[in-house]
């Protein structure tokens, strides 16, 4: 920032290598993939500076997304993604969306349902491969065209030796608690439409983010349904 510049409202009030310091913090959250530590940048481990990082971003629509032990990552504020929700599917399509549901289940859902242990968090997931998502018939078509258009969006990461491995990717570090929440719900849904949990989950669905929201982490419960991937 020049000298010629006006500093955001949210740091006016701070010094100018205070406000450096935020900004910087504030790069990091926005950019990093993976949680960025707090010992890494003085504005996270600060409780008064990390405020003006959260006012910075409540000023854009999002929020500072806490993950317990790793650090911090920003993504989209409850309320502005209920409304995104509620334009209708303007990110994925639906054979986009089919893909990588099974891509989900198959990397942390069947994994947990099986009591592996796999880590507490959606990118601590147990690979897939191409050939075996084209085992489900209603994918086997479309999977080759879909895989890079995810990767594109950064929602799967090629793992593991020559990269054949596929994972979800660094996106669901950005997920506010009820997003992961809502997107387990989905996942329920898929493997249990008509199961004893299923009125109550489309219930709490149609709630939105924001009955339920809280952005302090991001990782997935504990699996409770079989493994009955398409």
């Amino acid at each position: 920032m020049s000298g010629d510049e006006h500093p955001p409202l949210h740091l006016e009030d701070l010094a100018p290598d205070q406000r450096t310091r935020v900004l910087d913090a504030l790069a990091a959250v926005e950019t990093y993939d993976l949680p960025v530590p707090e010992v890494d940048f003085a504005a996270l481990s600060d409780a008064g500076l990390r405020a003006h990082i959260e006012a910075c971003l409540h000023a854009q629509g999002r929020v500072l997304i806490r993950h317990e032990g790793r650090g911090y990552t920003s993504g989209y504020a409850d309320p502005v993604t209920d409304a995104l929700v509620r334009e209708g599917p303007v990110c994925l399509d639906k054979e986009e969306r089919a893909v990588l549901a099974v891509i989900l289940l198959r990397c942390v859902a069947m994994p947990r349902s099986l009591n592996r242990d796999v880590g507490k968090t959606w990118l601590d997931a147990v690979p897939t491969t191409r050939r075996e998502l084209k085992e489900s018939q209603c994918l086997n078509r479309i999977v080759d065209g879909v895989l890079p258009r995810l990767y594109e969006r950064r929602l799967i990461r090629y793992v593991g030796q020559g990269r054949g491995g596929i994972v979800p990717g660094h996106q669901f570090a950005r997920l506010t608690q009820a997003a992961s929440d809502r997107l387990w719900d989905h996942l329920n849904l898929v493997c249990e439409p008509d199961g004893l949990m299923a009125t109550h989950i489309r219930r709490r669905l149609d709630q939105g983010l924001s009955a339920t929201s809280g952005a302090t982490a991001a990782d997935p419960p504990p699996s409770t349904h079989e493994d009955t991937t398409p």
